[in-house]
């Protein structure tokens, strides 16, 4: 979780606020889950498509947030092609953004991996700095 909450861990009734604000519960299409590994159902962390207002539009992020242990496995681009399909397809969204803290180069090489452009730096209250990455309907597949 070093590029994950501005690198620090939370106190637990920031966690779980950030639990009930962000993942999925109920019918919502949208929203955090809980990533396990198969066959073993090992959690190795948690990604999903939420709202986001960032850049000051309704917009979605796509996220991800794994473990180190499964970095390097395609695990990352694997999720976010999903992410990308559902947004477009079934959400119908105009575009789709991805933040990422500057120097989490993995994170980055993924984004850029399922098309995503940079678009600007910005600050954000909760995460930090953190580097946009956007891509439209029409870059997409």
């Amino acid at each position: 979780m070093r590029f994950a909450f501005a690198g620090a861990p939370m106190a637990r009734d920031a966690a779980e606020d950030f639990i009930r604000r962000f993942f999925t519960f109920g019918a919502s299409l949208t929203g955090m889950a809980v990533l396990a590994e198969k066959p073993v159902g090992e959690i190795i962390g948690f990604a999903g498509l939420s709202p986001c207002g960032a850049l000051g539009t309704d917009d979605f992020e796509i996220g991800f947030v794994l473990a180190r242990r499964v970095s390097g496995r395609g695990i990352a681009t694997e999720i976010g092609k999903a992410q990308l399909a559902f947004g477009f397809d079934q959400l119908k969204c105009s575009r789709l953004l991805g933040l990422v803290d500057p120097s989490n180069a993995p994170s980055i090489h993924a984004l850029e991996k399922l098309g995503m452009r940079y678009l600007q730096t910005i600050a954000d209250p909760r995460r930090g700095s953190r580097s946009v990455y956007v891509i439209e309907a029409g870059e997409w597949r």
